[in-house]
């Protein structure tokens, strides 16, 4: 049949595609059009500027916030810390004083002095040293061994200044120190600000009165001084003035629980087992007598009660693990372990991460861990808290076990706590026990 303009269907076949569906039905285009379409979607991902969600479930806190919208862990803890303190019944304020200036960093030396509203103290003035620094200038182990052994004599049993002269001096010179320790241990509460570029972090936060965790703090340098005071007073037929030295060890100890670190709650167990073994030898002294007995016995129950290990826990430190998810968000992990946070490749790494990494459900997984940890830390009786302790260990062990080749396992084992080691005095003798989680010990130990 010939072919005319009149006999040719211009009409569409009722199966033919019509539009833009017909465009996108040939295999090349519709390969095209999804490349383009997902192209579109990456993009807008990677430069969209992602966020942390503030709310209950990921940050925990959802005020004070900083400048940038972010949750300011650091002022949450001093908030927290300072409900109710007075400069009348702050026990720092008396401390402050015993404190040598020259341990308060020059970066925040007068807003120190000025948050505890006490007179800044003169130049030149010392205050109650460490004990070994106050006799040796030049450490050697052998001199270190013979210090520590004399201290520890001094504080387990009478003296007399022939015996310890040493320590008899330190002593008397820094008397006023002591004194102040005492006057601060009758006060209800103790609080002194965290100060820090590095919120939360050990080694790198918090005043020089919360330096507790190196042997030469204050706290540890009070214990140590009111214990051999006490032994020496006992040797001077003084048992109530002896007393009086160990009961306000005690009291320092009860008073540093309320300080939001967990090792101050482990710490406090040391402070309260110097007290202890000095309280043994007053009690086998001729000069202990059913009075001071009654007296002694009297005091002990009159003591505040510990801050819970479990609150400690379930507050400052989730919020320093959290602070630290949130800190890599924003710095990246540059600025966290060394390189310079401000080269092309801790640039580049910092904007990957923060569009790679889902931040929110990090944040969640982080708070369902201190979920547990605080469900364990709340159970009855110790044996089946201890348990289930092992049981949780045995978990972290076998994800480190895991993903221990990978690099950001560090992120999710450092989160939860500190690696560390330390010295848990037991009633049978000194029993080194090196953990990788400082709660962990807090957990298994402190109850």
């Amino acid at each position: 049949m010939e072919v005319t303009p009149e006999n040719i269907n211009v009409e569409p076949s009722a199966t033919a595609p019509r539009g833009w569906r017909g465009y996108l039905l040939r295999p090349r285009r519709m390969i095209l059009f999804l490349v383009i379409v997902n192209l579109s979607i990456l993009a807008a991902a990677l430069w969209r500027e992602p966020r942390i969600t503030v709310s209950r479930e990921t940050t925990f806190l959802v005020e004070p916030l900083d400048n940038e919208g972010f949750v300011d862990y650091l002022a949450a803890v001093n908030q927290r810390w300072s409900r109710g303190v007075t400069p009348e019944n702050n026990a720092a304020v008396l401390l402050a004083q015993a404190l040598d200036p020259k341990e308060v960093w020059e970066s925040i030396y007068d807003e120190f002095y000025a948050d505890l509203q006490v007179a800044k103290p003169t130049a030149g003035a010392v205050h109650l040293p460490d004990y070994y620094q106050f006799v040796y200038v030049k450490f050697t182990e052998e001199i270190w061994n013979e210090a520590h052994s004399e201290l520890q004599q001094a504080i387990h049993r009478p003296w007399t200044d022939p015996e310890f002269p040493l320590i008899a001096v330190w002593i008397d010179q820094h008397a006023a120190d002591i004194d102040l320790g005492l006057a601060a241990s009758s006060r209800s509460r103790f609080y002194a600000p965290f100060y820090s570029g590095e919120p939360l972090n050990y080694g790198d936060a918090g005043t020089p009165l919360l330096v507790i965790n190196s042997s030469n703090a204050l706290l540890w340098r009070l214990a140590w001084a009111l214990a051999a005071r006490a032994m020496r007073r006992l040797d001077q037929h003084d048992p109530t003035g002896a007393w009086s030295d160990l009961l306000a060890i005690h009291r320092l100890a009860r008073l540093n629980t309320e300080c939001p670190w967990t090792l101050a709650r482990v710490q406090s167990h040391h402070f309260d087992r110097i007290a202890i073994e000095a309280t043994c030898a007053l009690i086998q002294s001729p000069l202990f007598t059913e009075e001071l007995a009654t007296k002694i016995q009297k005091d002990l129950d009159g003591l505040p009660p510990r801050t819970p290990f479990v609150q400690t826990y379930g507050e400052h430190e989730r919020f320093r693990a959290l602070e630290r998810v949130q800190k890599v968000f924003r710095q990246g992990t540059a600025g966290w372990v060394g390189p310079d946070q401000e080269s092309l490749m801790a640039r580049f790494e910092l904007w990957a991460m923060r569009r790679i990494i889902d931040w929110d459900r990090v944040l969640i997984r982080t708070n369902d861990w201190f979920d547990r940890w605080q469900a364990i830390g709340a159970m009855q009786p110790p044996s089946k808290r201890r348990a289930a302790t092992r049981l949780f260990l045995d978990e972290i062990g076998q994800l480190e076990t895991k993903f221990k080749d990978q690099p950001q396992f560090r992120l999710g084992r450092d989160a939860p706590g500190q690696q560390t080691a330390i010295r848990f005095a037991g009633s049978s003798g000194n029993c080194a026990l090196g953990v990788e989680k400082m709660w962990t010990c807090g957990f298994a130990l402190c109850g």
